[in-house]
C-alpha cells in the first residue's frame, strides 16, 4: 500500500494548493471514513504553517509535542 498520493488528488478540505507540490502525505484512518480523516503530517505542514517540509513535520510529531485528544 502507497503512503503518499498526488497533491491533485487530495481531498478539497485539506485546503493544499495542487501546484505547491507534487506529493502529499495519505490518510491512514484505520476505522474511519478516508475522506474524513487528515493526516498530522499534513495539518502541521500545510495548514498550521509550523514547519516547510515533512522531515521537520515528523521530528515535531515524534519529539512528543502535538497532543491529540480523541
Amino acid at each position: 500500500m502507497s503512503r503518499h498520493m498526488k497533491t491533485f488528488n487530495a481531498p478539497k478540505f485539506y485546503k493544499v494548493s495542487s501546484k505547491s507540490r507534487p506529493w502529499i502525505v495519505k490518510p491512514l484512518p484505520g476505522p474511519h471514513k478516508k475522506d474524513q480523516s487528515i493526516p498530522l503530517a499534513v495539518l502541521l505542514r500545510d495548514i498550521l504553517k509550523m514547519c516547510d517540509n515533512l522531515k521537520d513535520a515528523k521530528k515535531i510529531l515524534n519529539s512528543g509535542e502535538v497532543f491529540v485528544d480523541g
